[in-house]
Formats: structure tokens, C-alpha cells, sequence
């Protein structure tokens, strides 16, 4: 078998495998089965790609990590299910549900600080039951790589094009330029929502929702129907981008975007927790959707497919930060001045929530693989990088409950490279088609071009990334 050929058995597995998985995530039937043997195929294909091929590199390390890719597909499913039946409370219910991992912030983004404690509490305690599972995925990668002489992170420095030094450099500025306002900000906005300075237990995903939840705004408009509007304004085809909106049980907390086949079936899931973060997180999920479904359908498997998670979270960090426009909230989706001035204030105070507790994942998760650390470890360092970087003392098993920590080996330093590059990207385009840009066709076109090559994009490099940008932007007000 040639390399296209072997390019063309690969894609349409990885779309069959994609399929289930998205299904496994928003609560639809789906066949572990089925993945199973998808899954046994695709370490076939990865075992004939290391026999014959060595290039392209991207293909190489994606290969060496199949060699294990049926063992980690049944731990994440075992993962998914253990979370949804062991880390749940039985006695307390949400929406006629048992109270457990996937629908827990929801509950969270509408109860009283002593329930969501004794939730938050005992969700962490249960981390017992799931520890052993991440603890084999960890493992599992490490066994994959080390047969083949990588370390486990080089496949993630090549993708993203910058040094393991650069990047901690890059990290550690932000968080600690940024920690005295986010503390500042983090205890204002708890006493205003809970009468009280900040606690452990409020958490990123719960504030997201409750600094929105006593903003009282006069307008509500169809979401999607406003962010596919405005792809269309910018020159986007948005009629391959599915969405799913329903909340079904089972279905995954946080919304998504699979890139079924790209560019042809792109998939968005989202549901609905407070009106103004849901607008948020739908103009990020879409932000995904059209660079996905943009990409040049002619181009090789691997530039379609294989790019860095920086590359692909900075259009959709760029289009939700339309929601931090004061401009584009008053004169396009028509909130007033009053209305438009709050929400871009607390947007830029999420801004800060992110970017320190994203400081804190990332260097816990450098190094939890350069050091080799156990799962105690672990947990201990996790709780130390909250504390260096945002200020509170949490138990530090929290990590084990995070969304992407446990299985990715890493990506959450993507999200810090992605809001720096979205912040070069956004500067350019005011110099070049002004304030307005994002209604302007020929702005569109400048976006298009550079999501269309995939991994070949002129900003997949983050070498060069600039940290004091983003900085300056969120302390310019101070």
C-alpha cells in the first residue's frame, strides 16, 4: 500500500470512529463495540505506516500513539462511564437526573454556596474511583512512547513549533503578571454574587455562569441564528456545520466541535446554562466550525487533520472575543451602552480567570511528565500551581476532574498560545478594516486564508509568541 492509500483507509476511519465518539458524548446510542474494532484497525494502519513510512513526522508520532490506541479508547470510555456512575451523588437530583460529573455545572450554575461545597467536596472525593483509570492512561503513553525512544511531549512541541523552555517562559509571565488583578477581580465579583470573598469551590466553569447570573439584560436573540449571521457577513459557508442543542441525559457538560470530516461534516454540541456564556461559547464552538470547514479539501490527510491544538483554539478564541466588543454588542446585537460596558467587563474578568487557572494546568502538566510524577504527586504539585498562580488553596485532586487534564497528554497550554495569536490576529485586522472589521468581507477573506492551509497555516508557528500583548490588553485599564 501506497502513502494515499494508506491516507484514504485512514480518513475514513478516523470519520467512522469520530462518528461514534461524538455520539458517546452528547448522550446518543452509540457502540463501544463498534469502536472496538475501529479502534483495532487503526492500530493496524499505524502498525503498516511505522513498517513502510517514517514521513510525514506528524503521521509518525500520530502512529507510535495508535499502537496503543484500542487500550485507550476502552480507558476513556471506562473513564466517561465511572465519572457519570461513581462521581455522583444518589440523594441529590438535577432536572429529574441523579446529580453526577456531566450535569453538575449545571447544578452548580444555580445553587447556593453550601450545596455546591458538599457538591464540589464530595466530587473530589470520589476522584478514588477514577484515580487507577488515569493513572493507566498516563501510563499507557509513556509505555507508547518509550518503546519508540520519544519522550512523551515531543510530538506536542514539534506540532505547535516552539521549545519546552519558551513555553513554560510564555506561561509563567502570564500567570504571574496577571495573578494581583484576577485576585482583585476573583473577590469583587464573589462578594457580588455571594456576598463573600471568593472560595475554593468557585470554580472556573461555575463562574463563568454566575458573574452573568444578576446582569439583567433587555434583548435575548437567537444565538445561533446571530453567529451564523455574522459568518455569513464575514463570507463563511456555514451550511456544513451541524449542531446539536438538545439536553439529553448523558450528554457532555461542555460544548464541543468535532471535525467529523473536514472539511466536509463538522459537528457543534452545546447546552444551554446562562444566556450571555452560552452566546459566548457558541460563537467559540463556531469560531472551530468554520476553520474546520474552510480548510482546502484538496490538501493531504495530515495538514487537514493533524493541527495543533493552538492553531485550531485560536479562530475560535478570535470569534468569542467578538462578545468582549464593546462595539460589536451595541451596534450589532443591539445591547446598550450600560449593558454592552458590564459584559465586557466581566468578560475580561473570565479573560483573567482563564488565563491564570490555564497557567496553573499547564505547568502541572509539563511537569507532571518531565518529572514522572506519581499520582499523589501529582495531586500535591497541582494543588502548589493553583496556589503560585491564582491565589487559592484547593484540594488538589480537583485536576482529576477536569474535562481535558486526565486524558490529553497536553493541551491546555494551547488555550494561552491560541488568546495570544487571537490578539495579534484582532490587532492586525482593526489596523488594516478598522473597528468594524468583522463586517467586512475582504477582513473575511484575510481569516479564510489563513485557515484554509491547515498545519500550513502562516500562524501555526507559536515560537515567536508574545505574552506581554495579551498582558498589556488586560491591565491597560488599570
Amino acid at each position: 500500500m501506497d502513502l494515499k492509500e494508506w491516507c484514504e483507509k485512514a480518513e475514513s476511519n478516523r470519520e467512522s470512529l469520530a462518528n461514534e465518539y461524538f455520539n458517546m458524548q452528547v448522550g446518543l446510542p452509540y457502540s463501544k463495540e463498534k469502536i472496538g474494532e475501529l479502534e483495532n484497525f487503526s492500530s493496524d494502519l499505524a502498525k503498516n505506516f511505522l513498517k513502510n513510512f517514517k514521513e510525514p513526522k506528524l503521521l509518525y508520532y500520530d502512529s507510535v500513539a495508535s499502537q496503543v490506541s484500542h487500550k485507550l479508547s476502552k480507558l476513556t470510555i471506562q473513564l466517561h462511564e465511572t465519572r457519570k456512575e461513581k462521581v455522583s451523588i444518589s440523594s441529590m437530583n438535577f432536572k429529574n437526573e441523579k446529580l453526577n460529573w456531566t450535569n453538575w455545572r449545571q447544578f452548580a450554575s444555580s445553587s447556593a454556596s453550601k450545596s455546591r461545597k458538599k457538591v464540589f467536596d464530595e466530587f473530589v472525593d470520589k476522584t478514588k474511583f477514577i484515580t487507577p483509570i488515569i493513572e493507566e492512561t498516563c501510563n499507557t503513553y509513556k509505555d507508547a512512547y518509550s518503546d519508540y525512544n520519544i519522550d512523551v511531549l515531543e510530538p506536542y512541541f514539534f506540532q505547535h513549533k516552539i521549545g519546552f523552555e519558551k513555553l513554560k517562559d510564555v506561561v509563567d509571565a502570564l500567570g504571574s503578571s496577571l495573578k494581583t488583578e484576577f485576585i482583585k477581580q476573583f473577590n469583587y465579583y464573589s462578594n457580588e454574587v455571594d456576598g463573600r470573598d471568593s472560595e475554593y469551590f468557585d470554580d472556573f466553569y461555575y463562574m463563568r455562569n454566575a458573574v452573568f447570573g444578576n446582569l439583567k439584560v433587555s434583548n435575548k436573540f437567537d444565538i445561533l441564528k446571530s453567529v451564523k449571521n455574522r459568518m455569513k457577513i464575514l463570507g463563511f459557508d456555514v451550511n456544513r456545520i451541524k449542531v446539536d442543542d438538545q439536553d439529553r441525559p448523558g450528554k457532555y457538560s461542555s460544548p464541543f466541535c468535532y471535525g467529523i470530516n473536514i472539511p466536509g461534516d463538522v459537528r457543534v454540541s452545546f447546552k444551554a446554562e446562562n444566556f450571555i456564556n452560552d452566546t459566548n461559547s457558541v460563537y467559540h464552538e463556531f469560531g472551530h466550525a468554520v476553520h474546520f470547514s474552510h480548510i482546502k479539501k484538496e490538501l493531504p490527510f495530515w495538514t487537514r487533520y493533524y493541527m495543533s491544538e493552538a492553531l485550531c483554539e485560536t479562530f475560535s478564541t478570535f470569534f468569542e472575543n467578538l462578545i468582549s466588543d464593546n462595539n460589536y454588542l451595541i451596534k450589532e446585537l443591539r445591547f446598550s451602552k450600560d449593558e454592552a460596558e458590564e459584559i465586557v467587563k466581566r468578560m475580561e474578568f473570565l479573560d483573567l480567570f482563564a488565563i491564570t487557572f490555564y497557567c496553573a494546568n499547564s505547568m502541572f502538566k509539563m511537569d507532571f511528565w518531565k518529572k514522572d510524577m506519581s499520582m499523589e504527586q501529582a495531586d500535591n504539585y497541582y494543588a502548589k500551581m493553583i496556589k503560585k498562580y491564582m491565589g487559592v488553596e484547593v484540594d488538589g485532586r480537583y485536576w482529576q476532574l477536569h474535562h481535558i487534564l486526565p486524558e490529553a497528554v497536553l493541551y491546555v497550554p494551547s488555550y494561552l498560545l491560541a488568546m495570544i495569536r487571537a490578539s495579534e490576529l484582532r490587532n492586525n485586522l482593526f489596523k488594516q478594516y478598522g473597528n468594524e472589521w468583522y463586517n467586512n468581507k475582504e477582513a473575511g477573506n484575510y481569516i479564510k486564508i489563513l485557515m484554509e492551509s491547515g498545519t500550513e497555516s502562516k500562524i501555526a508557528s507559536f515560537e515567536n509568541a508574545n505574552p506581554n500583548i495579551l498582558i498589556y490588553e488586560l491591565l491597560k485599564n488599570d
